[in-house]
């Protein structure tokens, strides 16, 4: 399998392990999902139907304390670096714009569904997760400064739905591949096939239909191990996405152990990708490898706090 580079050029070797031997029934893995909350819902019906203006937007937010909590917390964090905090979701829209809003709300809805479940696990998503937002972020704003660096960190930070899907329908899946993965030194994907698991994509792709999430998010949480994309896509959506699915690669290779062919096959994959060469690709490393004192503190933001 291939993925493409941000010239149309195909990835060689991007993840060549076998599909995995087990496909999940969409409709039962759907009814174990968490269910899209009302806000994002109604979120979306206004985005469709282009009565999304602020006044009612406002009314949905108002909707949902809870969630609303959550999108305050994520506006307040040090991604956004707000000179001053923002208390309101009427302050919120105005400051920062329908879409940047309507991304919130998918993140918040993402992290406020699947908070009940296991906290070691939640910590692990989301702290790799927190990673290839920042690793996504910054490879926009030093490579492509024309692309929107909010939504490259949206793409990076959600791009592991597969994962959260994966606590939510066979948490006892996730806890063998977790194992096997440690053990074997090895990747997700080829835990998943010698372990005759679904795989996590396939519980991505039930959740983003069942959610209704923007295609993009879709496409960065299903084939971020391929690195494909439909053959219309273009333009900066193609951007966006091949910067996402670089910097998976290199969260990868900074946080987990893994069999040094395996290393320098991701490593090979990021430099088509990016299209940079060997000592360039070191010193985009020494700064993801930097930056994970930023992604812990971010996955702190991301959680509530344990009770």
């Amino acid at each position: 399998m291939s993925g493409t580079t941000q010239d149309g050029q195909r990835v060689r070797g991007a993840e060549t392990a076998p599909a995995a031997a087990s496909q999940p029934d969409g409709a039962q893995v759907a009814r174990l999902l968490p269910m899209s909350p009302n806000i994002l819902v109604d979120m979306n019906k206004a985005l469709s139907d282009g009565t999304s203006g602020a006044a009612q937007l406002s009314k949905i937010l108002k909707s949902d304390p809870g969630l609303v909590a959550t999108i305050l917390r994520l506006v307040n964090s040090a991604y956004f670096g707000l000179p001053y905090p923002i208390q309101r979701p009427t302050a919120a829209i105005a400051y920062l714009g329908v879409s940047e809003v309507h991304r919130l709300v998918v993140t918040a809805s993402i992290i406020n569904g699947f908070e009940k479940f296991d906290r070691g696990h939640l910590e692990a998503i989301w702290r790799r997760s927190a990673l290839a937002a920042i690793t996504t972020r910054e490879l926009v704003r030093s490579r492509a400064r024309w692309l929107s660096s909010s939504t490259a960190w949206t793409l990076g930070l959600l791009h592991d739905l597969g994962s959260l899907a994966t606590l939510a329908v066979a948490p006892d899946a996730l806890d063998r591949v977790t194992a096997y993965c440690e053990e074997r030194q090895c990747l997700v994907a080829e835990a998943e096939v010698a372990l005759g698991l679904p795989s996590a994509t396939d519980f991505a792709n039930v959740l983003c239909h069942e959610w209704r999430l923007p295609w993009t998010i879709e496409v960065a949480a299903t084939q971020h191990r391929s690195a494909t994309m439909s053959a219309g896509t273009g333009g900066d959506d193609a951007q966006l996405l091949t910067m996402v699915f670089a910097a998976v690669r290199l969260a990868t290779l900074a946080t987990r152990n893994l069999r040094p062919e395996i290393r320098e096959r991701l490593g090979v994959e990021v430099r088509q990708l990016l299209g940079c060469g060997e000592e360039e690709l070191w010193d985009i490393l020494a700064r993801v490898h930097a930056q994970r004192e930023e992604a812990e503190a971010c996955m702190q933001q991301l959680l509530p706090k344990a009770s």
